[in-house]
């Protein structure tokens, strides 16, 4: 669960009269004691809020004043975050015949004295803003709302606006849950907060409060509409754009499946990118480097690379508990004892951070099958943890090799093109759960640029959905290429062509003097030289070096360490820089 921080409006939401029942004050402090953090977000002043010391008890923060003045208790501190009305424009209010009270940052009334209010703000020409809710009239100084005064304090706290539910029942609610990931009006809601909430109770204030927040405890999200600017695009089904929401995804476990070089990684890092340009945190463990290119994003950095290890887990789990930073831990210069310790460290650290904070919203594991093998270990333990708490993304081209205890944790499935028949009718299996509506077929049936997806509908009521949907024309958003398009077809100088190793004479078989001509030597050569040019690393360090693609040298890196020797070695390095070249080709 990442909903880990929750905002409650005062008057008509916690309260129906001017006191907080009991009961409420129950839930509340138990919620505290789960590790929920508690912000209280109130136009009433901080001296006239009742029971104001069993809020600085259980809240972080107290945003007061309609967002214009935060109280945080812990270290008994007031920030004036917009500054406040001018002593000039406060002066003239309290000379007007009008009962007005006036704040640390703000003034307000009551209608209908706003005319006369008005009236002085347009002589005064001082820069301030009007609030009205429920007949209240508040006087503020330009940019105080509640949801920019909740921004405010969460960055104070280092918190996101990811993590927050808000509660509320009025106008001056509006700005609050326009800022956060889930809003619930209660029962006694205005219509018009009713009408652009996510959730509506039927209960009024602290009992319809009470009842939410228990479930919420019980990890109990109800059906919920999703903000717009919050879906997830991701192809079109049916031919129709299709969306993913968040709340469900990162409240969930997603396994991302298919065989090499059918478009499991494309689509996991199409995911992590549509998840940053919403400034979701991400942590992303890239076993093989993978990944390089999704730095080019804001807030994003690679750690660790060709030439270097990740940075000590503990710096890395700084960088992701005080910054909105996302990571992508590249381990590809590490054994596969060392990426399994690492890997096992830092898991364990981000453990009490994402059961505390929520954060990082979502965690990807590529290469899943090295981590929590069939038969299990410590890693494995520490990543059924971590699904139990959901938002975990795991990537694989064999199910088959991992532990059936992580399996059956999944509640989403992304399948791209199985070419293995048994590990086809393990996810089928595994899925039955989730499809008794689908057609089994559909999986066998995939080409590329095709996933089947299954939501799981007790997960994700809003968009509850199975079936194949079309990737292949989505635009990724990725880092310029350059100078490789005179390597594609335009010959090389003799001293740079590639000359294979050939035992014997190999009728038609000549050095490869561009890219395209190394494409089509490939599947005519014999095993031996793949292998002989594969074992000494001469196509990696020519591809790298000389054609200048590190992308391409990468891959064949990756595929040395598979291991795969024989006819299978040839099939699929012919597959793998033909892929590479239509790639290049596309981007050029």
């Amino acid at each position: 669960m990442y909903l880990k921080i929750l905002a409650f409006d005062l008057d008509g939401t916690l309260t129906e009269t001017d006191e907080i029942g009991e009961e409420v004050k129950v839930t509340l402090q138990n919620a505290h004691s789960e590790g929920f953090t508690i912000i209280l977000v109130t136009g009433r002043r901080l001296k006239v809020i009742p029971d104001i010391t069993f809020f600085e008890d259980i809240c972080e923060a107290i945003v007061a004043e309609n967002g214009a003045a935060i109280f945080f208790p812990r270290n008994d501190s007031v920030s004036l975050p917009f500054g406040e009305l001018a002593p000039d424009v406060k002066k003239q209010l309290l000379a007007l015949n009008i009962p007005i009270e006036v704040g640390m940052a703000i003034a307000a009334t009551w209608v209908p004295h706003d005319k006369v209010v008005i009236d002085v703000l347009s002589k005064t020409e001082y820069a301030a803003t009007v609030e009205y809710n429920k007949g209240a009239v508040m006087i503020l100084p330009p940019g105080a709302t509640k949801g920019t005064g909740l921004r405010m304090a969460l960055h104070e706290l280092g918190c996101s606006p990811h993590n927050v539910v808000a509660f509320g029942d009025a106008q001056n609610d509006r700005s609050l849950f326009e800022q956060v990931e889930l809003s619930v009006a209660v029962g006694n809601a205005t219509p018009e907060i009713k009408n652009i909430a996510d959730i509506i109770l039927t209960k009024p204030s602290g009992s319809g409060v009470k009842s939410f927040v228990d479930d919420l405890m019980k990890d109990i999200i109800p059906e919920h509409k999703t903000k717009p600017r919050l879906l997830l695009p991701f192809g079109k089904k049916d031919a129709k754009p299709f969306y993913l929401d968040p709340i469900s995804l990162l409240n969930s476990n997603l396994g991302i499946m298919g065989s090499s070089r059918s478009g499991k990684s494309w689509l996991a890092g199409f995911m992590v990118e549509q998840l940053l340009k919403l400034e979701y945190q991400v942590c992303l463990i890239d076993p093989e480097g993978d990944y390089h290119g999704i730095r080019a994003f804001s807030q994003t950095i690679l750690l660790g690379g060709t030439d270097t290890h990740p940075l000590p887990v503990g710096d890395v789990v700084t960088l992701i508990e005080y910054s909105n930073l996302s990571l992508i831990i590249d381990l590809s210069q590490y054994s596969i004892d060392q990426k399994m310790a690492y890997t096992a460290d830092l898991l364990r650290a981000l453990y009490s951070m994402r059961k505390q904070k929520g954060e990082p919203h979502w965690i990807l594991l590529d290469e899943a099958q090295y981590f929590c093998p069939r038969n299990g270990n410590e890693l494995t333990d520490l990543i059924v943890d971590h699904m139990d708490e959901g938002g975990m993304g795991l990537i694989t081209y064999q199910p088959s090799q991992l532990s059936p205890v992580v399996l059956r944790k999944m509640d989403h499935w992304m399948i791209t093109k199985m070419k293995d028949p048994d590990e086809v009718e393990l996810l089928k299996d595994l899925m039955n759960g989730h499809l008794n509506l689908v057609d089994y077929q559909k999986i066998e049936s995939l080409v590329g640029g095709q996933a089947f997806i299954c939501v799981d509908d007790m997960k994700n009521r809003d968009t509850k959905c199975s079936g194949i949907i079309e990737y292949g024309k989505v635009q990724r958003t990725v880092p310029h290429v350059r100078h490789l398009h005179k390597y594609l077809r335009a010959p090389l100088p003799e001293s740079k062509r590639f000359y294979f190793h050939l035992n014997g004479s190999t009728q038609g078989i000549n050095a490869a003097a561009s890219l395209w001509e190394f494409c089509e030597v490939i599947p005519r050569l014999p095993v031996e030289t793949i292998q002989h040019h594969i074992e000494n690393k001469d196509f990696e360090y020519w591809l790298g070096d000389t054609i200048n693609d590190k992308e391409l040298a990468r891959r064949v890196r990756k595929l040395k360490r598979r291991k795969i020797r024989g006819e299978m070695l040839r099939q699929e390095l012919t597959a793998l820089v033909k892929e590479r070249f239509a790639e290049l080709e596309h981007l050029i």
